[in-house]
């Protein structure tokens, strides 16, 4: 308790230092620090018995009334330091270096500390909503790396499409360099939400160390996306479930997904997407190029999108970590569901190398379409996979 304590007492020190105009009133009592009224910050200390003196793992929870709600924001923050004393005090200073500009420029409802505000039409912070974003700030990078050009990068991407539903959010991005290749983590609400992959910027990453940046976003007065949301949640989570019960047959999971009220094209698209999503994720270590794209037939013009932008593959993406982690059996029988995963199985037994492998795009059908329209807009797929090859 005594460590969770430090952790307040530095941010509230340092936010005297930094933020002084901002934080009219700071109160620290019963392990809680009370901002203007406003915000309560309470420190829940992760793996505590297993953490070394180095590396301090943190959840600073933030509660604050908004519109007549509490919300409660959980910010994953590490502290670092040559011992105990010092990576817990590290923790609460990187609070106030990343988390508090975001924070207070809510609290505000306007940019501040060098926090920049978005909305839904910027290029920057994440898509399809407003908020506010830290600077990126580098640590352990090296002292040349132009930070500025990184930031023109759309760093966010995918964040609101892989969020869970929700009002708020709070959103972690690490980046760090892997054998000159870019590796991004996101982590939204603590742990609630991981996700991790390998874009592609312009710039080349820096050498040592990692970058960071905290969003705040929110879909105040969108209460359809809110709802769209929850119902992709509440059918994969079914799906899920049925799949298992149904012992992998996909005709009565999507049967079923209909008889619990759910549209055709959403049963349809989870039915596609989710055991993809799964088997991707059971075949992900293999050195397997996967085509990050899909093609939703149409009897007008098939059209490629790419795959994480469709809600139900993105929150699909979420659920395998977590299903692989809680149902093992669950996560298995959905992931041997895929046809991916059919298709790398046939060709690692023929003798293939798995890194000289490579996906094709995935085929969303279109539930309102005839058998022989399907037929047709299938035909042209293949057609144009035999113009580019």
């Amino acid at each position: 308790m005594r460590d969770n304590i430090v952790i307040l007492e530095t941010i509230e020190i340092k936010l005297n230092e930094v933020a002084k105009e901002y934080v009219s009133g700071l109160s620290l009592r019963e392990s809680v620090l009370t901002i203007n009224d406003a915000i309560s910050l309470s420190v829940e200390l992760l793996d505590e018995s297993e953490q070394s003196h180095e590396v301090v793992h943190a959840h600073i929870i933030a509660k604050l009334l908004l519109q007549d709600k509490e919300e409660i924001l959980e910010a994953c923050v590490l502290g670092f330091g040559e011992n105990r004393n010092k990576s817990i005090k590290n923790c609460g200073e990187n609070w106030v270096d990343f988390v508090s500009a975001p924070m207070l420029s809510l609290l505000n409802a306007k940019p501040v500390l060098n926090a920049n505000h978005f909305d839904e039409d910027d290029d920057y912070g994440v898509a399809d909503c407003h908020g506010f974003v830290g600077l990126l700030i580098g640590r352990g990078v090296e002292d040349a790396y132009d930070l500025v050009s990184l930031q023109n990068e759309d760093l966010f991407k995918f964040v609101s499409e892989i969020a869970p539903p929700g009002r708020i959010h709070i959103c972690k991005l690490v980046l760090r360099g892997e054998n000159g290749k870019w590796i991004r983590n996101i982590e939204i609400n603590g742990h609630g939400t991981i996700y991790f992959d390998s874009p592609q910027y312009e710039i080349l990453p820096p050498e040592n160390g990692y970058i960071t940046s905290y969003a705040i976003f929110h879909y105040f007065g969108d209460d359809k996306h809110i709802e769209s949301r929850q119902k992709v949640d509440d059918a994969i989570k079914l799906f899920i479930d049925i799949m298992f019960d149904f012992e992998g047959d996909m005709d009565k999971a999507f049967s079923a997904l209909i008889e619990n009220g759910y549209s055709p094209m959403l049963a349809n698209s989870i039915c596609c997407f989710t055991p993809t999503a799964f088997g991707r994720s059971l075949v992900s270590g293999l050195g397997i190029t996967f085509d990050d794209n899909y093609i939703r037939l149409s009897t007008i013009e098939n059209k490629k999108m790419e795959l994480m932008s469709h809600a139900v593959f993105a929150r699909s993406t979420v659920f395998a970590e977590i299903v692989k982690l809680e149902e093992p059996e669950k996560y298995k029988l959905l992931a041997l569901c895929s046809s991916i995963v059919n298709m790398i199985n046939d060709s690692l037994n023929q003798g293939a190398n798995p890194e000289d492998l490579k996906t094709a795009s995935t085929i969303l059908t279109d539930p309102n379409m005839t058998e022989n329209e399907t037929h047709i807009a299938l035909n042209k797929v293949i057609q144009e996979l035999k113009r580019t090859s």
